[in-house]
């Protein structure tokens, strides 16, 4: 029988099939971290976990909804906070997006993860160590250690688009011709995706913070103003890589036009050139009766002189003028 869910907490780890494990759970003194695994629950079982918890029906239904953007709403016991990331899809090239359902009540965290393959085996981790601040600060902390995760995350996921588009900017130094354009295209769609999640995961903190009833000690406000300056921080970066990407793209276009001037400069050369020697071709062409140089022996040689005459003078004009 596959787990409905996973409990942690500073002592243990463990995998359960029904409610009778998590009530165990929530007689631990320490934060208690629950991990859902919504596609192995019935819709019985996660209505009695709901009434354990003392969850109320609307933030409920909320915390379950796939729909939500990043924010949070407060509940009678707590916080539900829906949180939009970004990572890299298995097809290279654009990035995806994934939701982590977060809901915090007075010794517990609830989460359910939803698309995406976010690692936090890290902060897994980090409850085992001994002298850990999640034994002492509690569920606010395990909270807010979530969410700096998933913000460095997106930071390291930034630094991987700079990467590409500093690889970019050699090619044209080094190459000085375009690239695929479904590269920049690729870019620009990941550049979008990020400026969306970053902009609302901004705000978030600031909301933890201001809640009309906390849910956690002042202690831990000085660590949610920090994730939030590390939020505007990612938010700002994300600009800055927006607007390096534009740049890249307006010399990326500029050099593709550069490229089409040249060619449609040489071939108003060759046009300019041979449109004396058409009008001396369709001069001689009109076959009227009195045309005394169509009479005379060297008049063939004679036309062919006169165009191979203009044509020198006029790519010698043009050599020397430097309009090639």
């Amino acid at each position: 029988m596959l787990a409905t869910m996973t409990v942690l907490n500073s002592a243990d780890s463990y995998h359960i099939h029904d409610l009778d494990g998590l009530e165990i759970g929530l007689q631990s003194a320490e934060p208690c971290w629950i991990q859902l695994h919504l596609d192995q629950m019935s819709d019985e079982v996660l209505q009695s976990m709901s009434t354990i918890l003392a969850f109320d029906p609307m933030s409920y239904q909320h915390f379950l909804s796939s729909d939500q953007r990043t924010g949070m709403i407060e509940h009678d016991n707590g916080v539900v906070v829906h949180v939009n990331y970004a990572e890299p899809a298995i097809h290279e090239g654009r990035l995806e997006t994934g939701i982590l359902k977060l809901a915090t009540f007075p010794n517990v965290l609830v989460s359910v993860h939803d698309g995406g393959t976010l690692d936090l085996l890290p902060i897994v981790q980090r409850m085992k160590n001994p002298v850990s601040r999640l034994r002492d600060l509690g569920v606010g902390y395990l909270l807010y250690v979530i969410l700096d995760v998933l913000v460095d995350k997106q930071f390291m996921l930034l630094e991987t688009l700079d990467d590409e588009v500093e690889q970019l900017e050699a090619h044209l130094i080094q190459h000085e011709k375009p690239f695929s354009s479904n590269q920049l295209y690729a870019l620009k769609r990941n550049a979008i995706t990020m400026k969306r999640i970053t902009t609302s995961l901004r705000e978030l903190p600031g909301k933890l913070v201001k809640m009309d009833e906390p849910a956690w000690s002042e202690a831990l406000i000085p660590f949610f103003d920090e994730l939030r300056s590390q939020c505007i921080h990612l938010s700002e970066e994300v600009g800055s890589f927006s607007e390096l990407l534009n740049n890249l793209y307006n010399i990326h276009y500029a050099m593709i036009n550069n490229t089409m001037n040249k060619s449609m400069r040489i071939l108003t050369l060759f046009s300019t050139i041979f449109i004396p020697l058409n009008f001396i071709a369709g001069l001689y062409g009109m076959n009227f009766q009195y045309m005394p140089e169509l009479k005379w022996h060297y008049g063939y040689y004679a036309a062919l002189g006169l165009m191979g005459t203009v044509a020198a003078s006029l790519a010698i004009y043009f050599r020397f003028s430097r309009k090639v």
